[in-house]
């Protein structure tokens, strides 16, 4: 009778023992399980749990990530996270090793850890431990394994990989070589300009100074020479009732340099407000100027993400003709654009870039 009172204990025991440990939402992942010395650029283990109000653990208090080398039975510490580190992951290990984490009340809490170009020495049995008290408070420590194993280089694939590396290698030569290609054309064209400039200024001097010595005035000649060196900075003018929009010839590299154009003529980059005005820069920027796909607009969202203001004065912005998906969120698209292939609606971007931009500029 006592014997068979103690089997029925202890199979009442040995049942709750495995519900207690299956309850648990504890993984430990490792990506990837085998590493080739060589051709594994990357290895992360990652500990998670996931509270989900049905668990032995009434508040996860802590998460530990160790390993045991390949032929050891004893574990080492590599990093560690508790409720009074908040999201600070403790780092253990000496490795070169990338940590995040976090402890949550709710959803998941986790330890994630990663190795860029990892050795043999990565290898072993990984292992996720979390602690923390059972609804009557008792501590309870629960462990999660994983093995991870370490193969020796294949020639062939060590083979492969180098061909990969060339491949590659020869694509980033060749997108140089074109940048090299387009920025010295590009060039070419800033020192003729400047040289027609140049020539142009040399010539109204000798002018302006016969001018002089004939008593006569210069205002209007000066006026003359202001415009000449303009149609060589500009394709053409649009004119409406309240101001005349130019387009620039030249492309820019950032925005800054764009606004000077513009400054230097007493203008600013166009600065839309409204329907009507959107129309008119709308239609002269459709006349198939050969080459111009993006064009800079007064307007930013530097200094508040998602607040756009007009450059000249920090007035918000009246009028808008977004492009699909746009604008981009993000610290780095902080300029209004037009753009050709979005039939010349306004899209975000980064104030710099290696895409050839020109200025609107807006002249009273």
């Amino acid at each position: 009778m006592a014997s068979s009172a103690i089997t029925t204990v202890f199979s009442i025991l040995l049942f709750y023992l495995i519900w207690h440990i299956s309850d648990c939402s504890l993984t430990l992942e490792a990506n990837p399980k085998e590493i080739n010395i060589g051709l594994t650029d990357s290895f992360s283990v990652k500990c998670s749990y996931l509270k989900n109000g049905s668990q032995s653990l009434s508040a996860l208090v802590s998460l530990i990530v160790s390993r045991a080398n390949n032929g050891s039975s004893e574990y080492e510490e590599l990093a560690s996270l508790n409720v009074f580190l908040g999201q600070l992951v403790n780092v253990i290990t000496q490795e070169n090793v990338k940590a995040s984490g976090a402890i949550n009340a709710t959803g998941e809490s986790f330890i994630e850890l990663t190795w860029d170009l990892p050795t043999e020495d990565v290898a072993g049995n990984y292992k996720c431990t979390a602690q923390g008290p059972d609804n009557v408070g008792h501590n309870v420590v629960i462990d999660s394994t994983v093995d991870v194993k370490y193969s020796p280089p294949d020639d062939n694939a060590l083979l492969n990989k180098i061909r990969q590396l060339n491949a590659h290698l020869k694509q980033v030569e060749d997108n140089l070589n074109l940048i090299k290609t387009e920025y010295a054309g590009r060039l070419a064209q800033l020192s003729e300009n400047a040289s027609s400039v140049l020539a142009i200024c040399e010539q109204n001097a000798r002018e302006i100074e016969a001018l002089k010595q004939n008593g006569q005035s210069t205002s209007g000649d000066m006026k003359l020479w202001l415009d000449v060196v303009r149609t060589l900075l500009f394709f053409d003018k649009s004119e409406s009732a309240n101001a005349t929009y130019w387009l620039s010839k030249n492309t820019f590299n950032n925005v800054q340099e764009a606004e000077n154009l513009c400054k230097s003529y007493s203008g600013k980059l166009v600065e839309i407000n409204s329907p009507e005005q959107y129309t008119v820069v709308r239609d002269f920027l459709s006349k198939n100027y050969t080459g111009v796909r993006f064009v800079y607009v007064g307007a930013t969202d530097e200094q508040t993400e998602g607040s756009w203001v007009y450059r000249s004065d920090g007035r918000p912005v009246e009028f808008t003709a977004w492009s699909a998906d746009q604008p981009k969120q993000g610290t780095d698209f902080n300029c209004m654009f037009l753009e050709s292939s979005l039939d010349w609606k306004m899209s975000a971007y980064r104030c710099a870039s290696l895409n050839p931009i020109h200025a609107v500029c807006e002249m009273a």
